[in-house]
């Protein structure tokens, strides 16, 4: 019994390590090799019963906007699945369990969202002037639908391997009036991160087009200065870390101020060169 019990764990630890190969297999004491094989199936059965989320169930409603963006004419599928959909699937949407990883202090866990990939496909038509007043409308009248049906503007969705939320997609895409619907309308949190850390301040800083124009340090287009000064306009904004840090330890104010780095007085230099329009 001792000598089993020894033997499992030493196949234990054998089996963590990857230590089982064709070509060591035949030189291991049989008990051993038996544990070790035993180990190595009881470690993926253990895997295969962890939560995973790309293992989780889609919703049929998910699985429609997951097809209707990818597919020509994406955008009002997405709306009509938006104004046609039940109650119970909307609720279903917002109630599906996803998490960042982001290492963000205020950055839970929250519902599925399809702005995600309807701003993701407006967005790359997106060019060095901005973007266009029809994709403007388009996202426009979306974000307007989604509040009507209580779709959660805090949910995200994971696209192209990464875990995203709105409006840091909006922010980084230029398209200032949804960051400021998303706000002021939907109520969407500012410094909820994305699966990177970004948030809505981060992100308004990001030129989409500046790796593509082979330029060393990314020019900011005039739409993502008016989207940074959405931000400020909203006071969502702040380079007082006090209190920055006091959102953090109350709950009904938990993500809802940036923190831009800088003194309490005069700011950092990104902010002052946005207040003076520079």
């Amino acid at each position: 019994s001792g000598d089993s019990n020894s033997s499992a764990s030493l196949a234990a630890r054998c089996s963590r390590r990857h230590l089982i190969t064709k070509d060591n297999h035949k030189t291991l004491p049989h008990t051993i090799y038996r544990h070790m094989v035993n180990a190595t199936r009881r470690s993926k059965r253990k895997l295969q019963h962890l939560p995973s989320l790309h293992r989780q169930r889609k919703s049929t409603l998910q699985l429609q906007f997951e097809r209707a963006i990818e597919s020509p004419g994406g955008i009002s599928k997405i709306l009509h699945l938006v104004e046609t959909a039940t109650d119970h699937e909307i609720n279903e949407l917002n109630s599906t369990q996803y998490s960042s990883s982001s290492s963000s202090p205020s950055s839970p866990s929250f519902g599925w969202t399809p702005l995600v990939g309807a701003i993701f496909r407006l967005g790359k038509n997106t060019t060095k002037n901005g973007n266009s007043m029809e994709s403007e409308r388009k996202l426009t009248e979306l974000i307007r639908a989604c509040h009507k049906r209580n779709i959660s503007p805090n949910s995200g969705a994971w696209f192209g391997g990464h875990y995203h939320r709105p409006l840091v997609v909006a922010a980084y895409y230029g398209y200032s009036s949804a960051v400021k619907l998303l706000i002021e309308l939907m109520g969407a949190l500012p410094d909820l991160g994305d699966g990177e850390g970004r948030n809505v301040w981060f992100a308004s800083f990001q030129n989409p087009v500046s790796s593509s124009s082979g330029a060393r340090t990314p020019r900011l287009r005039e739409c993502d200065r008016r989207t940074a000064q959405v931000l400020l306009d909203a006071h969502v904004v702040t380079s007082d870390l006090g209190r920055w840090r006091r959102t953090l330890f109350a709950p009904n104010k938990v993500g809802s101020l940036c923190y831009a780095n800088g003194d309490s007085s005069v700011g950092s230099v990104m902010l002052r060169a946005i207040l003076s329009k520079n």
